[in-house]
């Protein structure tokens, strides 16, 4: 049994049924003073109970992650307890953000964004629900999933990951980085848990495998693979006009 059944003792306390039935209603603002040991237990409890996507902003970067890391071990093992991580670069230093920074806060967008399954809960600090990431209608608009049997535009396909932050290496080793060789290609989707070889016959996809980025040998067979942005700041997807205009006011 793990540490989230105990949650089924606190949903009994009248106290708890009362911070919930407040939280639960319309335009809530709902305060209660809870033990500073006891808050992952409680976030843990209420992300269960309310089953909606829950975002947890923390004052410093260091709470973010111990609360994360706490209500990880308080929650089901099914359950989707994310952290958004801040950039530790500010903007206008001559600083490259950390890309695996970039890609965490990429997947949880890509998580957020999801139809269907488990609601997640996002553990945050202040700095980094701030700071910019890449446009709402930029990151869907860019998103698409490709499956077996489609027909696509090779150079078109390829020119839209260039766009979309993907790097061309000869071999896929890590998320954000993709690979041709012929009539064969490999990528590896930031938020993916593997990297996806694609085979094509023609214009037409005729299989979509996993495969193991350090053997690089195929695993098993898939429908489909989504395919995400792999950048928050993405020059090729922005709107050209909305650009100049704002080039235009710069002194």
């Amino acid at each position: 049994m793990g540490l989230s059944a105990l949650g089924r003792l606190l949903e009994s306390v009248p106290q708890y049924q009362s911070l919930q039935a407040e939280v639960q209603g319309a335009r809530a603002n709902a305060r209660a003073q809870v033990l500073v040991d006891a808050v992952p237990f409680t976030l843990a409890t209420l992300a269960r109970s309310l089953s909606v996507p829950t975002l947890v902003i923390t004052p410093r970067p260091e709470d973010a992650r111990r609360i994360y890391e706490q209500v990880t071990l308080w929650s089901e093992p099914d359950a989707v307890v994310m952290h958004f991580p801040e950039n530790e670069s500010l903007p206008f230093e001559r600083l490259v953000s950390d890309v695996d920074t970039a890609h965490q806060r990429l997947e949880v967008l890509s998580t957020l964004s999801e139809d269907g399954g488990r609601a997640p809960l996002v553990v945050a600090s202040a700095a980094a629900v701030v700071q910019n990431t890449i446009e709402k209608k930029a990151f869907l608009s860019s998103s698409h999933r490709l499956r077996t049997g489609d027909a696509l535009d090779l150079d078109e396909l390829l020119d839209r990951w260039r766009r979309m932050g993907y790097q061309f290496e000869p071999t896929v080793y890590a998320p954000g980085y993709v690979s041709r060789r012929g009539g064969i290609l490999d990528i590896y989707p930031v938020g993916s848990d593997a990297p996806a070889r694609i085979e094509l016959w023609g214009n037409e996809i005729d299989s979509i495998r996993r495969f193991d980025p350090d053997t690089q040998r195929s695993t098993d067979v898939v429908d489909s693979v989504l395919v995400g942005p792999a950048g928050e700041t993405l020059p090729g997807l922005t709107d050209r006009d909305r650009l100049d205009r704002r080039i235009a006011v710069l002194d």
